[in-house]
């Protein structure tokens, strides 16, 4: 399995999105080599942001946040969002 076929993994189980953390602690499922790297982070977010400018597999829908190139946005009404607090 390639990298790329395990994030798209990792979005299905997820209902199609993911932050990165969720891509982070679950890709290892589908390539148990990914964190072998000393800079394995940086390896699956090249990934992803090459898909994203090519026009393949994903899109960035929110800050830190990624879901499938197919996922309906209108689905963001199931997803929790954190939500942000201002502090004066």
């Amino acid at each position: 399995m390639t990298k790329v076929e395990a994030i798209k993994k990792v979005l299905e189980d997820n209902n199609g999105i993911a932050t990165w953390q969720i891509i982070y602690d679950q890709i290892e499922n589908y390539y148990p080599a990914a964190k072998k790297s000393k800079s394995w982070q940086e390896g699956i977010r090249g990934v992803l942001y090459r898909e994203i400018k090519n026009g393949k597999n994903f899109k960035q829908v929110g800050l830190g946040l990624f879901a499938l190139l197919n996922f309906k946005e209108d689905k963001f009404n199931d997803v929790k969002k954190d939500k942000v607090r201002m502090h004066s």
